[in-house]
């Protein structure tokens, strides 16, 4: 063959193109929902409202909006992702026209709701990408169970401080 290295290439390219396909979620709505719940066990829905909205504030997040009557809190962080590297090669590609990652933000909602002495909480969480000219790069729901065991055990600490201090 005259080319070895472009044929090398173009079958690299041709492999890297069809491996990409992003995962699909492969959880149902019902395994979903389980892991963005939790119940706490006789407390007040405004006093875990408050505790999310803490640990929120103790994780860098901007509490966008709370509302105590209908339960609901939303805030995000925002996070630089730019590389050093990713600028390189896309200036040295694009030039002026160069785009990279440059910012993410992730966002939360909650839904707080008093179940009889329990109360009951829902939370997601959403990343979006941005790069540097502002465009949205993606958008993803966050589905990692450790993710939301890790803000449930925060606020359920947070809770236990708050308890042992009354």
């Amino acid at each position: 063959m005259k080319y070895p290295l472009l044929a090398l290439f173009l079958i690299a390219f041709l492999f890297t193109g069809c491996s990409y396909n992003s995962p699909k979620n492969e959880m149902t709505q019902l395994q979903i929902r389980e892991i963005q719940t939790r119940t706490f066990a006789s407390r007040e829905s405004k006093t875990v409202l408050k505790e999310i909205m803490n640990v929120l504030q103790d994780d860098q997040f901007i509490v966008r909006n709370a509302n105590a009557e209908l339960g609901l809190v939303t805030g995000e962080k925002e996070m630089d992702v730019s590389s050093g590297w990713s600028i390189f090669l896309s200036s040295l590609a694009k030039g002026e026209h160069a785009t990279w990652e440059k910012n993410a933000v992730i966002e939360i909602s909650a839904n707080v709701t008093q179940y009889g002495d329990d109360t009951k909480v829902r939370v997601n969480f959403q990343k979006k990408v941005y790069d540097n000219r502002g465009g949205v790069v993606s958008t993803r729901h966050i589905y990692d169970q450790e993710f939301y065991q890790d803000f449930f055990t925060k606020v359920d600490k947070g809770l236990f401080l708050l308890g042992e201090a009354m």
